[in-house]
């Protein structure tokens, strides 16, 4: 299988989140907003996903994790992408992170 680099960087910027985020500030300033310039999921969480969440929050392991992520997290990335695509990616070059949301 032949990796091609990423060419992503060349795409011009996506207007829809310029207006996501102007109509996030509309929001914020009291105006009544109707959400319609992106798919928003139209169904809850699966099951599995509250269930995680809920045990998770019961037995209070919340804190911060390792940067670079939760290693199981980071080994589970790695063996999909050799499932998935054939490529062998070493876990330990995995990084998992979130992005905080603008406010």
């Amino acid at each position: 299988m032949t990796v091609k680099a990423s060419r992503r960087g060349a795409i011009p910027p996506f207007i829809v989140m310029d207006v996501m985020r102007a109509a996030n500030e509309r929001a914020v300033g009291g105006d009544s907003v109707l959400h319609l310039e992106v798919g928003q999921p139209g169904t809850p969480a699966p099951g599995g996903v509250l269930a995680a969440a809920r045990d998770a929050l019961t037995r209070e392991r919340l804190g911060y994790t390792d940067a670079l992520g939760l290693e199981t997290l980071r080994r589970r990335i790695a063996t999909h992408y050799g499932d998935t695509y054939g490529v062998s990616v070493d876990w330990r070059r995995v990084v998992a992170e979130a992005a905080e949301k603008p406010d």
